[in-house]
């Protein structure tokens, strides 16, 4: 059985609009560096589901981030977690 990666979201942003020449700015957000604070997380909520079935998956690997969406203020990241049916709302600056 292969190994699910390492959860993370990539938000592009186009500050001189979508053009052929536009430069493009890209921030990677790594759900790894939620590893060591796993049980802090399911402390507030959050299902760490593959840990109870010896899986060996990290945290950030059992989280399977999906779609997202950014507020109007572009400050606050909003991605939904597949299997795990919540919601990560994540502080973030391009």
């Amino acid at each position: 059985m292969s190994q699910a990666p390492e959860g993370e979201v990539l938000i592009a942003k186009y500050p001189e609009g979508v053009t052929d020449n536009g430069r493009i700015k890209i921030m990677r957000i790594d759900f790894g560096q939620l590893n060591d604070h796993a049980e802090k997380y399911e402390q507030y909520g959050a299902r760490f589901v593959s840990k109870h079935y010896s899986m060996n998956s990290t945290f950030s690997q059992d989280l399977e981030p999906g779609n997202a969406v950014i507020d109007e203020f572009e400050d606050t990241l909003y991605v939904t977690l597949q299997v795990k049916f919540q919601l990560a709302v994540l502080n973030y600056k391009v």
